[in-house]
């Protein structure tokens, strides 16, 4: 392994779990569109590794998911975070965005994590 390692002797995190799964998900031969693909990716990179990504295999349960869920659908779009200007002003949200992830992309992390957790 790239960090000296074995396989074998260091903690599988969530993170790497779910990239394991996207990988066999796409070369499974199960019919999976790129854009899908890519959405999954892009879901794994931007709300799960930075939300529970780091957490161990053996301390993902059923609570950690629900409250990680939860925090997704309060405040799960970063586009409706205020942003900082290269000058330090913060730029508001835009109007009409809601602060929560939607319930249908709330439910494409869940596929991603059933996936990687099956």
């Amino acid at each position: 392994m790239a960090d000296g390692g074995h396989v074998g002797t260091r903690a599988w995190t969530l993170a790497d779990m779910v990239d394991v799964w996207l990988d066999w998900r796409a070369s499974n031969g199960r019919d999976i569109s790129p854009r899908t693909l890519d959405d999954y990716r892009n879901l794994a990179a931007s709300k799960i590794a930075p939300g529970i990504g780091r957490h161990p295999l053996g301390k993902v349960n059923p609570r950690l998911l629900d409250a990680f869920y939860q925090q997704l659908r309060q405040e799960g779009n970063a586009r409706a975070r205020p942003r900082k200007r290269k000058d330090g002003t913060e730029v508001p949200p835009r109007v009409g965005v809601a602060r929560g992830l939607s319930a249908s992309r709330v439910h494409d992390v869940h596929v991603i994590l059933a996936g990687a957790l099956s």
